[in-house]
């Protein structure tokens, strides 16, 4: 009888540590600092990219290349269709 007393607050206890720690490693706060000396967007030339942009309400002539099948081109051309509207 004391045998099982002792097996049950053992697993007892094992299963109140085993909760205590999955509950301080799950609620506890790693703070990192994360690409620290990543650089910025390169410029195109001199200029900033949105310098290089089309002008707003002006119309582009856009060329879907024929390696892609029916489908696909149908699928480009409702996307474009849509762009901003």
């Amino acid at each position: 009888m004391k045998n099982k007393i002792n097996k049950e607050l053992f697993l007892q206890i094992t299963i109140l540590i085993t909760c205590i720690i999955i509950l301080i490693t799950t609620q506890s706060k790693i703070f990192v600092q994360a690409q620290l000396n990543c650089p910025g967007p390169d410029f195109y030339g001199s200029t900033p990219s949105f310098q290089n942009a089309w002008s707003p309400n002006i119309d582009v002539i856009v060329k879907i290349d024929d390696r892609w099948n029916t489908s696909e081109r149908a699928a480009i051309k409702a996307g474009l269709d849509g762009w901003e509207l």
